[in-house]
Formats: structure tokens, C-alpha cells, sequence
């Protein structure tokens, strides 16, 4: 057989007793089989039959012939067959035939002296020799030459009637036959055959069992044999070839269903797949491969016919095909009509391998992804590994790019009342849905500092309706960048814009949206900062295009001396005053309130005093309420109540009529007093007070100064818990005092400043950050009902901050505590963290567990 013309020669039985067994031939001509028969004889020619096509396409074959005996050669060329009586009156078997310059070799086996020979013609003399010394094995034998043009034969050696061993012989240029062992475990090397690589190597495949064992695979490596199960299938028959890379490829029969079977290796991994399946195949296999390494066997079948095979490659492709992208892609698998595809993302096999998936919908690929496929037919056969490596680069935008892309979408969406199709960002074109995505990661970016996004964008989609329900009103910063970071969360998870989205306003379509970002960006673009709120209306023609109300931007540090302003006024006047300059704009209480509150957050979160805050058009309530207990706020308190007002007031466009803290309600009167002082503190102390006095709004409450017994620096404190742990693991009580720097405090105070040390450290102050400390008393008695256990950090910066923020409020330590192990008292509270503060001070970071046990002397001290 050669190429897509393919050539075979191959041994009839006689149908009756009347006809003959013939030797036939035959060849495709491209549109149909030629047959010729070469001989009929009463005893049968060809049993043994071996074919090869000389350098101009022309068959030669070498067979044997039974009655008279025979070992006989013969071609064909222009002028027709020619035959030749090699051997005559010797019975032989197992004829293999070879050429070397289109000039003939044959290895056969000599059944009269049971001896392996070889024989070549010298000119017109056929030359033979004996290959084995002795009468020996040499049943199945093959047949090959090196490059050199030199004989090798592999052959099975038996040295009983139901065993053997495979041996390899090769002949020397000097005419020397050197026979070795290649393998000898049990009884192996049945229907062997030989192969020589391009280097000169052997390759055998062969069987193990006479009458059916595993198929094995033999390939001599440097100085040794290396020998492979290719199937442990009870099989025979097989024959080999290398492809044109140097790949083995073995088809053979399946003893136990005839099933002719078809066996090739890609790298260390044998793959199986099934030839026929339908009538299979008997003992007499052939096997080829053209240019590209496309297989063609012929065999007789179960059913005794001639069958011939030839495999259709598999063709799969995928679609976009790998390369360098910096988009997410969807990637399409196809192959043959009647196949299944199956592929890996983790770069193994996706034939054997225990991740491969089946492939049914377009595969998204978001991340440097290396992509092997295969497909399979219905009778199991595997096709090749197709890979496709896609490199997904991030898309890295410059603020320029992506201001440059929201002012052309605003502008389409001012001047046509709809939404564009398409904008093109940093020379990428975008759709509306990876529009959005890329704007709401770049409003968060922008909030966070960073002047250019670097992202992954996916094959995001718009749905395919809208809805929406929206007041008209504004969005703060904050809330319109927790809004933005919803929303790109929603996209990336599935690949599509949000219906709707839900906001205090209501609930926000697409639509508006991506109207929104745009302006949002386009005002970053404008002003440098993110505008500090934003309007929002229904989407309608009519509101479009929204108009930003007029917007003033200032400073932190304007904002505390503005503070410094309306404290002293308060103070003066026992009123507020109706506006305020800040940084060269008057602007009301209303606004006042928004920035001060804004401040304060910004200093809490470690922001400059050269921070912008904006704000917008506000007004005060025309009524307030208030209900209010004299106390203290701590810092954490007084910050999440800043950031709730500050929401407020950019949601309503308007300040508060009261706030809920938990010493009551208090009005917008007393909140604008409440960070007027806390800013003013900040002025003249260069950080936030540790605590803030709150009092209901009256003329007799202003006024309102801070009980300071001291101030102190977390260093102090630090010191002092040493000396208080000391003294309760030496005494088994606590201490009535400990000194702080130059100044005696009782133990209410030590237990608010440790819990405040506390909550400072873990935000990550420095121990020359200072706290401030009131008049505290401790209570009357003390209540616990405690388990042993741990708390975790998290658990124990928390509740230190409820026991501060309890201290402020009521000026005395809290009798007991509440947390997941119990009631812890207040004895214990203090012991709790002078060990936190303790471990702190001797290690330079504070304990990720620290245990708490009940008061009690026998559980005095406390190993962590």
C-alpha cells in the first residue's frame, strides 16, 4: 500500500473444490480497484506473500508456494510480471521481502531445517545465508535495513513447542550475523515486526502468547532495550510503522472480538482506537502511512475478505484561534459531523486526562489560558490534540483615555437623547456594556488614587429590556463608588449589565447608569477630583441632558479653619451662624455640615489636609428634633455618624432634622456644634479627639467642654499596662492606681485608655499618637459568668471599642461585658488588655489570640 493509491497483494482460498487458491494483486486507480490474478495452483501460491514498491512505483513481491515447495520473487514493470524460483523443492514460511537500491532482500523461515535465512540478489545470483548457526526459531520474522542499507531481522526464537523469546539479528557489512535478546519474560515475540529509524535504531512491536497475549513495543535506546505494554488486550497480529515525526503506529487484532485495532503514541501516552468493529479482522495485517501520517491498513477480515481502511483525520478547530489578546474570549469548538469534542484548560491530555470536559457551549476564556481539544467518534477513537495558547493581556487605559471615551459618550447621549453603540477607548472599540464596566472600575480606581486602570474586559452584553423607578435626587461620592463597584461585580459575574440597579433613590436602569458614569468621569476629567455628588433623574429625553447644580471644592484644611469660625461664633452667640466662608466660597450650615462631616471621615481614613471635598447645593430642615443625654462619643462613633449624615445629606439635598446615636437623637443644630469642635480639636492637636462631649442644644449647654484628666500618648499606656498586669498576676487583684507619664489614674481610666490604645494600634497608629482621658469611675459591683477560651483580634479590637464608646457614654467602666464567651467582668476586662497591650509592647504587634478566664486568683496568671 503507498499513499491515497494504494497497492495490495494478498492470498485467495478456493471458494470450491473445484477452483484453485490464486495469488492476487491489486492497486486503486483513483476510481476503482484493479485486480489481476498472478497465480492459481492446485496447492496454492502465496500463502506467504510480501509486497514493496520500487523507487518508480512498481510492485515487487517475494512468496512462497506449496507442491512443489518454493520460495519465489517477481515485479512487474512496463513490459509485465516477471517471476523467479529463488528456493526450490524446500518448504518455507514467513516470506519478508525488502529493497535497497530497488534491488532485492528476503528473510523467510526454513521449515525443513527449522533455520531463520536470509538471501539477496548479487547481480543475477541469489546469495543466501543462514541467520541462525543452529535449527532454531525464526517464525514470524521481519525484516528491515538500516540507512546503510545493511539487514536486520527481529524473530521469534522458540525453544519448545509453546514457548519463545524475541530475538533481533543484524548483519555486519563484513557478512556477520550477531544475534541478541531483546525479550525474554515469559513467552513473547509472536507476529513481531521490525522497523529502522531514520538514526539506524530498531523498533519491534510483537505479541506475547501463541494464541493471544499483551501487545508489546521493544526500542533500542543508546545501550539498552526499552520495552513497553502498549495494550494489555489479549491480542495478535500486529504491525508497525513509524510515521514520518518518528511516532510508532501498531495496528493488530483483538483475539477475544477480532476487532482490528489501531494504536499510536504522542509523547509517553499510547492512545487506542478501534479500525473495524463491525466484521473485524483476521491474522494478516498490512500497514502504511502517507506524507502527513495518515494510516492505511489493509486486512483480511473476520469473514474471510479483503478489507481495506484508511483514516479521516479529525479535523477540529477553534475559533478565535489563540494569540495575544486583551479582551476576555469566548472561544468556539468544532470538528466532524459525528463527533464529540472534549478540551482542558490546565494543559493535559483532554483523551485521558481526569479534567478534560466535554464541550457544549463556547468556552470563556479570561486569563493567560493554555487550550488542548480533542474529538471522539462512536466507536471511541480519539483524534489529535489540537492546542491553542491565548495570552490575555490587561488593557491598561490612561485617565486621558478614559475621560477622552465618557466625554464622547455623554456628548452622544446630550445631543441624540439614546445611548451609543459603540466608543472607542485607548484605540479599542467598546460596546455600551464593556462601556460601563470599564467606567465603574475606573470611578472606583480613581476614588482610590490610581491616574489609569489596567483590566480585563470580557464579551460583556446589554439585557434585553430595561426598568426602572427613580426619584429624582443625588448620590453622594461614597455612595455612587459603592453603587459603581456593585454594578462591575454584577457584570464580571455574569457577563451582562444589570436591569436595573437599586440605590436610595429608587431603582436605576442601564440606561441611566451609564449616563451617570460618563458624567461622572467627564466632571473628573473637568475638575481633576471626582465630583462629591452627582444627580440622577429617570432616564427621558426631557431630563436629558441633567444639569449639575453649582458645585464648590475646597480643602480639608479649609474645611477645619471654616470649623474654628463656626465653633467660636456658636460659642459667642449661643446660635448658629447662617453661613461661613471656606476657602474663599460662603457657603451655608447646610453645606458646612456636609463638608465637616466629609472631613472628618477623610482625616479618620488617613487622608491630607490638602484633600478636595466638593459640594453641592444643600439646604437646612425646616424643623429639627432632638432627645439627647449628656455624653461622650469616641472616635469610631463619631466617624460612622459623620459618614451617615454625610450620605444624608447628598441623597436629600439636605441636612438631617436629627440623627440616632446611642445617647438619643440629636439635632442638626447640636451635629453642626458636635464637628465644628471636633475639627477645631484636630486644628490645634493635629489629630482627631479621642472622644467628643455631647450635650442637647441649649443656651446653657454652650459652651461644652471636654473633661480632660489628661492626655497621653499610646507609648504611656503601653508602659502603664505592663505595670498593671504586673501587679494583678503579683497580687491576684487589681491596683487602685497606676501612674502614666507624671500622673496617678484609677483603673476606669486605665481600662478607656487601654481599649482606646487598643482600637488605635490596630488601625495602624504609631505609639506617639496621643489619647485623651475624662473623669471615670468604676462601678459598684461586677457581674461574670465566663467560659475559658480565646478571642481572636478581630473579636477583642471590637469589643474594646464597645467598652470605650459604653465609658464615654455613661463615664464609669461597664460591670459586665457581653461576647461569645459569656459575661466577662470589669476586673477582667482590665487584665484582658493590660496582657493585649503587653504582648504589643514586647513584640511590635498585637496578639492574633489572647485567652480570657474568669476572675478568680487560682486562674491568676493567665498563659496566652
Amino acid at each position: 500500500m503507498k499513499s491515497i493509491k494504494p497497492h495490495i497483494v494478498y492470498y485467495q482460498k478456493a471458494d470450491s473444490a473445484t477452483e484453485y487458491p490464486e495469488l492476487k494483486y491489486a492497486y486503486w486507480t483513483g476510481n476503482t480497484w484493479h485486480i489481476e490474478t498472478l497465480e492459481s495452483t492446485k496447492s496454492g501460491s502465496g500463502y506467504y506473500v510480501s509486497l514493496v514498491l520500487d523507487s518508480s512505483g512498481n510492485p515487487h513481491i517475494a512468496y512462497s508456494q506449496s507442491t512443489p515447495d518454493k520460495l519465489k520473487y517477481a515485479y512487474k514493470d512496463a513490459n509485465g510480471w516477471h517471476f523467479f524460483d529463488i528456493v526450490t523443492n524446500i518448504d518455507v514460511s514467513y516470506v519478508n521481502l525488502v529493497l535497497y537500491q530497488d534491488k532485492p532482500q528476503i528473510s523467510y523461515f526454513e521449515n525443513t531445517e527449522e533455520r531463520l535465512k536470509y538471501t539477496y540478489l548479487n547481480g543475477t545470483t541469489w546469495v543466501i545465508e543462514n541467520v541462525t548457526p543452529t535449527p532454531t526459531g525464526g517464525h514470524w520474522n521481519s525484516l528491515a535495513l538500516n540507512p546503510n542499507g545493511n539487514p536486520r531481522i527481529a524473530f521469534y526464537d522458540y525453544f519448545s513447542s509453546t514457548t519463545g523469546i524475541l530475538k533481533y539479528a543484524k548483519r555486519t557489512p563484513t557478512g556477520i550475523w550477531q544475534i541478541e535478546t531483546v525479550d525474554d519474560s515469559g513467552d513473547v515475540g509472536v507476529w513481531c515486526s521490525l522497523v529502522i529509524d531514520s538514526l539506524g535504531a530498531p523498533h519491534i512491536s510483537y505479541n506475547a502468547k501463541l494464541n493471544g497475549g499483551a501487545l508489546k513495543y521493544a526500542y533500542y535506546s543508546e545501550t539498552q532495550w526499552i520495552i513497553e505494554v502498549v495494550d494489555n488486550l489479549d491480542s495478535l497480529a500486529s504491525k508497525l510503522i513509524l510515521d514520518p515525526a518518528g511516532n510508532p503506529r501498531i495496528v493488530y487484532q483483538n483475539v477475544l472480538t477480532s476487532n482490528l485495532k489501531y494504536a499510536y503514541k504522542e509523547g509517553s501516552t499510547w492512545i487506542i482506537n478501534n479500525v473495524n468493529t463491525l466484521d473485524g479482522a483476521g491474522h494478516w495485517l498490512s500497514l502504511t502511512c502517507n506524507s502527513l501520517g495518515v494510516p492505511y491498513v489493509s486486512y483480511m477480515s473476520a469473514n474471510s475478505r479483503m478489507g481495506y481502511a484508511y483514516l479521516v483525520p479529525f479535523t477540529a478547530s477553534a475559533t478565535p484561534s489563540g494569540g495575544v489578546y486583551n479582551m476576555t474570549q469566548k472561544v468556539t469548538l468544532t470538528s466532524n459531523v459525528g463527533t464529540t469534542l472534549y478540551y482542558t484548560t490546565d494543559g493535559s491530555d483532554p483523551r485521558t486526562s481526569s479534567t478534560k470536559i466535554k464541550y457544549t457551549n463556547p468556552i470563556t476564556i479570561s486569563n493567560t489560558t493554555i487550550l488542548k481539544f480533542s474529538a471522539i467518534d462512536s466507536a471511541n477513537n480519539w483524534g489529535s490534540i489540537y492546542t491553542e495558547t491565548y495570552s490575555i493581556i490587561p488593557l491598561n487605559l490612561t485617565k486621558n483615555d478614559i475621560v477622552a471615551a465618557a466625554n464622547t459618550v455623554k456628548a452622544y447621549i446630550e445631543a441624540n437623547k439614546s445611548l451609543p453603540a459603540k466608543v472607542t477607548v485607548g484605540g479599542v472599540s467598546l460596546n455600551m456594556a464593556q462601556f460601563l464596566y470599564l467606567a465603574t472600575k475606573a470611578t472606583i480606581a480613581f476614588n482610590g488614587g490610581a491616574n489609569s486602570v489596567s483590566l480585563v474586559l470580557g464579551d460583556y452584553s446589554l439585557p434585553s429590556g430595561s426598568y426602572e423607578n427613580l426619584n429624582t435626587g443625588t448620590m453622594s461620592l461614597a455612595d455612587y463608588v459603592n453603587f459603581a463597584d456593585r454594578i462591575a461585580g454584577h457584570i464580571k459575574s455574569n457577563n451582562e449589565v444589570p436591569l436595573y440597579g437599586l440605590i436610595g433613590l429608587g431603582q436605576i436602569g442601564y440606561k441611566s447608569q451609564i449616563y451617570l458614569y460618563s458624567r461622572v468621569l467627564s466632571s473628573y476629567g473637568a475638575n481633576g477630583v471626582l465630583p462629591a455628588v452627582v444627580t440622577v433623574k429617570s432616564w427621558s429625553s426631557g431630563n436629558i441632558p441633567i444639569i449639575e447644580p453649582v458645585v464648590v471644592s475646597v480643602t480639608v484644611n479649609d474645611i477645619v479653619n471654616a470649623a474654628n469660625i463656626v465653633k467660636a461664633y456658636i460659642e459667642a452667640n449661643k446660635s448658629l451662624p447662617s453661613t461661613v466662608t471656606v476657602g474663599g466660597h460662603v457657603v451655608n450650615m447646610a453645606q458646612f455640615l456636609y463638608l465637616a462631616t466629609s472631613a472628618t471621615v477623610a482625616l479618620n481614613n488617613g487622608q491630607s489636609i490638602s484633600t478636595t471635598i466638593s459640594v453641592g447645593s444643600y439646604s437646612l430642615p425646616t424643623t429639627s428634633s432632638e432627645s439627647l443625654k449628656t455624653g461622650a462619643l469616641t472616635t469610631n462613633t463619631y466617624t460612622d455618624f459623620a459618614s451617615r449624615i454625610a450620605h444624608h445629606i447628598a441623597e436629600n439635598n439636605q441636612a438631617p432634622p436629627y440623627g440616632l446615636i446611642g445617647l438619643g437623637q440629636i439635632s442638626y443644630q447640636s451635629q453642626i456644634y458636635l464637628y465644628s469642635r471636633v475639627l477645631s480639636s484636630y486644628s490645634s492637636n493635629g489629630l482627631l479627639p479621642t472622644m467628643a462631649t455631647v450635650k442637647s442644644w441649649s443656651s446653657g449647654n454652650i459652651p461644652i467642654t471636654e473633661v480632660i484628666s489628661g492626655t497621653y500618648t499610646i507609648a504611656q499606656v503601653l508602659d502603664a499596662a505592663s505595670t498593671v498586669k504586673a501587679q494583678i498576676e503579683s497580687n491576684k487583684a487589681l491596683p487602685g492606681t497606676v501612674t502614666i507619664g507624671t500622673k496617678s489614674i484609677n483603673m476606669a481610666q486605665f481600662l478607656f485608655l487601654a481599649t482606646s490604645a487598643t482600637n488605635l494600634l490596630n488601625s495602624g497608629k504609631p505609639t506617639n499618637t496621643t489619647l485623651t482621658v475624662g473623669s471615670y469611675s468604676l462601678p459598684a459591683s461586677s457581674t461574670e459568668s465566663l467560659n475559658t477560651g480565646a478571642l481572636t483580634v478581630g473579636t477583642y479590637v471590637d469589643f474594646a471599642n464597645r467598652i470605650a464608646q459604653y465609658m464615654a457614654e455613661n463615664y464609669q467602666a461597664p460591670p459586665y461585658g457581653l461576647m461569645g464567651l459569656g459575661q466577662i467582668s470589669y476586673q477582667s476586662q482590665i487584665y484582658l488588655y493590660s496582657r493585649i497591650l503587653t504582648s504589643y509592647k514586647n513584640k511590635g504587634t498585637l496578639p492574633t489570640t489572647v485567652t480570657v478566664k474568669a476572675w478568680s486568683v487560682s486562674n491568676i496568671p493567665i498563659i496566652n
